[in-house]
């Protein structure tokens, strides 16, 4: 009798510690950060004679990625092909970022081995991006405002390993995927001389609503299963930019 007791309660033991561990893994893999507000796309402003010019280099610019599932994490960076950034009066009125989707690459993996040839392909592949039909993402801008230290905005007690630190800004832009667009809203840390312009922004979105649905979470009722990519997705933009006078 004694013997039975103790089996099962090892047995109880071995469940909460695998479900246990089960959760940590889930945190640990989950991007912490600011959810960016979607919503329809917005009118693109026309920019004017009068506006200043900056583009981006591509060279030290870069968009960041973050994919997570209940085992762990994924982390890469996408291509910028091109990039302009507009002002007038010391303001940021317009810009676009075109992303090279064929470009996309995984950095956590060494480049070359069996585990990173085999994700970059499937990323390309129809069941995510469909570069053959969608090589390129695009990102416009439709309006920008300051917050200032005390202000209030959405999302702004967010705190985790993939927030910015005192955004200077809100940004507002149409995001293109694979034909689809939608409006986003995130915040922005935004340095601007008469020469140059840096901006820094990290935030989440829900691939799905591009359509990227892969194993997405609502085809699995065990939130812990194997196969699993969770729909968050961390983005990340550290851009820089040259005045082209």
């Amino acid at each position: 009798m004694n013997l039975q007791i103790m089996l099962t309660t090892e047995g109880c033991f071995r469940k909460i510690f695998f479900c246990i561990a089960i959760c940590l893994t889930a945190c640990v893999s989950d991007p912490k950060s600011h959810e960016a507000i979607v919503s329809n796309a917005q009118q693109v402003k026309e920019i004017t004679s009068k506006a200043l010019s900056y583009v981006v280099d591509n060279e030290t610019s870069k968009i960041t990625w973050v994919g997570t599932k209940p085992t762990g994490r994924h982390e890469g960076i996408i291509p910028i092909a091109s990039g302009e950034i507009s002002t007038e009066d010391s303001e940021i009125i317009g810009g676009s970022i075109v992303m090279d989707l064929k470009g996309i690459d995984v950095m956590d993996l060494p480049v070359g081995s069996e585990d990173y040839t085999k994700l970059t392909t499937h990323l390309k592949s129809i069941d995510f991006f469909d570069v053959a039909s969608h090589p390129k993402a695009l990102f416009e801008i439709t309006e920008l405002s300051a917050v200032k230290k005390g202000d209030q905005w959405p999302g702004k007690e967010a705190k985790g390993e993939f927030t910015i630190e005192n955004p200077n800004h809100l940004i507002t832009g149409n995001l293109t995927i694979k034909d689809v667009t939608l409006s986003i809203t995130f915040p922005v840390k935004i340095q601007l001389s008469a020469d140059s312009i840096s901006a820094e922004a990290r935030f989440n979105i829900d691939r799905t609503r591009w359509g990227v649905s892969y194993n997405q979470e609502s085809k699995f009722v065990d939130k812990a299963k194997d196969g699993l990519i969770y729909n968050t997705v961390n983005v990340g933009f550290n851009l820089r930019a040259k005045s082209s006078r």
